[in-house]
């Protein structure tokens, strides 16, 4: 922001100002009021400067709307996965005899994704035929570890290494189920719309998701899957094992979810983005 007043001294330019989240509600900032308020403060001298803000979610628009009332243009640009990476549409068998029901994790490991409350769920499946595979790595790994270690989980959790971007959505769709649980615990997370939700939808994958009011209103529109409360362990593994028995409702949402990625894509975005640049620069 500072290298941008400076050069606004001497040019005149037009400036889109790209929150990809409120990053002043990230959990970072709790303990770090300072912090806060400079970032605040650089925050609402820009704002007026600035001729369209881009962010992930309507929620997440709306409170910079509310933040910033000057705020000449507020627009909703997702991340969302390529339609060439559609998974095909293949029907699935329930159940199936030679593997377990896989629910499926991808992404960094870190505070605030619920899966320390994932894997305590799993204490009250041991009687089905389950498993989670967690996909990724970060600051959690050790402690998950040890988590499953404990509970005697091994048989029912799988760990895999990051999966290189182009081979994801063809890796994922052979689950069952995606875990989307991102936990309410700041402001920013409260608004987030994250990309593995977007992904699991492209590779078919029925969602359980968090009851925030962003995922739900997409669980809850396309008909992709169940929401459930993060924090609650038992909760998700009610959750999981109404999903696990109502297995009839599973290929629904899986085209479902095949239908709304022809929607939610990268591709219609684009075309979004392009309207919006055609529109500063007209």
């Amino acid at each position: 922001m500072p290298a941008v007043f400076k050069y606004l001294l001497v040019h005149r330019c037009r400036i889109i100002y790209d929150a990809h989240e409120f990053f002043a509600g990230h959990q970072i900032f709790q303990k770090r009021p300072v912090r806060k308020s400079i970032w605040m403060l650089m925050e609402r001298i820009a704002m007026p400067f600035v001729d369209t803000l881009l962010t992930i979610s309507g929620p997440l628009a709306d409170e910079y709307k509310k933040r910033y009332p000057r705020l000449k243009n507020v627009q909703v640009i997702r991340n969302l996965p390529s339609i060439k990476d559609k998974a095909p549409d293949v029907e699935k068998e329930y159940p199936r005899k030679d593997e377990p029901f896989t629910f499926l994790f991808h992404g960094y490991f870190h505070e605030g994704r619920a899966l320390e409350q994932t894997l305590s769920a799993f204490q009250n499946l041991k009687d089905l035929q389950v498993r989670v595979i967690l996909i990724g790595k970060g600051p959690l790994e050790n402690r998950l570890k040890d988590l499953v270690h404990r509970e005697k989980l091994d048989h029912f959790v799988k760990f895999v290494d990051f999966i290189p971007n182009n081979e994801l959505i063809n890796y994922i769709r052979h689950a069952d189920t995606a875990l989307v649980l991102i936990q309410a615990d700041s402001v920013n997370r409260s608004y987030s719309l994250p990309n593995k939700f977007f992904e699991s939808v492209m590779a078919g994958l029925p969602v359980l998701a968090s009851n925030i009011p962003t995922l739900k209103k997409y669980i809850e529109k396309y008909e992709l899957g169940l929401t459930v409360d993060p924090d609650d362990p038992y909760a998700i593994s009610e959750a999981m094992r109404k999903i696990y028995f109502e297995q009839d409702k599973l290929n629904t949402w899986r085209k479902n979810c095949l239908a709304a990625a022809d929607e939610l894509n990268w591709e219609n975005e684009a075309e979004k983005m392009k309207e919006i640049y055609l529109h500063i620069f007209d």
